[in-house]
């Protein structure tokens, strides 16, 4: 007959001295007490067990400012200086006595302590890349995340990596165009399209790349390659001069138009009264996903993904985010120092619809039968598209 049970190991690791080396262990009879397997008689219910006494909501919590007002259903609670933080929002919630990782709590307080204004649940939209297996060689190291670990990111994946000094991305390519941001240092990248035509430049902090997904070649051309990948490998310098590793093809260079490369860094950015923004792309119609990726600062993203579910992530440095493209969303600052992130959308333009711009837009008698505002609110909207929006006093 099969067990009605499900079997279960508890263990409890004692802190000891150092074990003695295994030599000693031949002759040696280590002591044990208590039972191995459960025992039988303890199944069911025990009328004559006395009642638990244990206190569980007498507990050592310290609550973030504001956590206890029935008052801030929707603002991010700051848990960094929090010991131990709590799943409490006003009335809503309870202390929370048992296990628990602080840490990742501290990190995520929109997660542990949800805003009144998240309902229902939302795909998972967050991936930190420091859970990602990094890759370790002499010359780099690399991780990245991809569908295994964010489900929700069908469309794009992403790879942080380092190359030290005079190291080489091997020659490679791609089944998917590939974008590539850099974060500090310089390189020198080289690339051949399907035309024959080359190019080689030299890019550095804040410029990119966009290789898109190769062409057929021989097999035959392989024949030499080495047995394992390289990926990235030590190298030695290059000359300071770009001249002297320019390849003439016979077919001439990439035109500078569909180049590979943009000096980003040297594109001044639009500043408004919140912020600044700077966007690359060109002039079709897109439908695309999101890709983020937060370079500094804390931010937090409210995904809604219609018809009545929301949810609300945070972000740092490091972190990956992943927002599909019928899911609206909203990003805020909710550190003391400026947030950046850089999206990535496959598409060839960047394009975004203002929540703000739309109503605005749209008949005032629409929106008031509709939503039930006010002439005030209504006025304060603007016809204009806020890329950035300064926070208000």
């Amino acid at each position: 007959m099969k067990s009605r049970y499900l079997s279960l190991l508890l263990l409890h690791l004692a802190s000891a001295a150092p074990a003695p080396p295994l030599s000693s262990y031949a002759t040696r009879v280590i002591s044990t007490s208590g039972v191995l397997t459960a025992t039988v008689g303890l199944a069911g219910p025990d009328p004559s067990a006395p009642p638990s006494t244990q206190n569980t909501t007498d507990i050592p919590i310290v609550l973030a400012p504001g956590q206890d007002s029935n008052s801030n259903g929707d603002i991010s609670f700051d848990f960094l200086n929090i010991t131990n933080p709590q799943p409490i929002r006003g009335d809503l919630g309870a202390s929370d006595p048992g296990p628990h990782n602080s840490a990742y709590d501290q990190q995520n307080p929109n997660t542990l302590a949800r805003p009144s204004t998240d309902s229902g649940d939302v795909q998972q939209a967050k991936w930190p890349m420091g859970l990602s297996n990094n890759r370790l060689t002499n010359a780099e190291w690399a991780r990245q995340q991809n569908i295994a670990v964010l489900p929700a990111a069908k469309e794009m994946a992403g790879v942080d990596m380092r190359l030290e000094l005079n190291a080489y991305r091997e020659l490679h390519w791609h089944s998917a165009n590939e974008w590539a941001y850099i974060f500090n240092g310089s390189a020198r990248i080289s690339a051949i399209d399907s035309f024959g035509h080359n190019f080689v430049d030299d890019v550095k902090e804040g410029d990119l790349w966009y290789f898109p997904s190769n062409f057929g070649v021989p097999m035959a051309a392989f024949d030499k390659i080495p047995e394992s990948q390289l990926y990235i490998f030590g190298g030695t310098p290059a000359p300071a001069d770009i001249e002297k590793q320019n390849v003439t093809s016979p077919y001439g260079q990439i035109p500078a138009q569909t180049s590979f490369s943009f000096h980003f860094s040297e594109e001044e950015p639009l500043e408004v009264p919140g912020g600044s923004v700077k966007i690359i792309a060109a002039a079709l119609h897109p439908n695309s996903d999101e890709w983020n990726f937060s370079l500094s600062g804390r931010a937090r993203i409210t995904v809604f993904d219609a018809p009545d579910a929301a949810r609300t992530f945070d972000y740092a440095a490091g972190d990956v985010g992943y927002i599909a493209i019928d899911q609206g969303h909203y990003i805020e600052n909710v550190g003391d120092e400026n947030v950046v992130v850089l999206e990535i959308l496959k598409a060839p333009q960047f394009q975004g619809i203002s929540l703000g711009q739309w109503m605005a837009l749209t008949p005032p008698q629409v929106i008031q039968d509709t939503l039930g505002l006010d002439d005030a609110t209504l006025e304060g909207l603007t016809k204009e598209k806020q890329f950035v929006v300064a926070a208000q006093p």
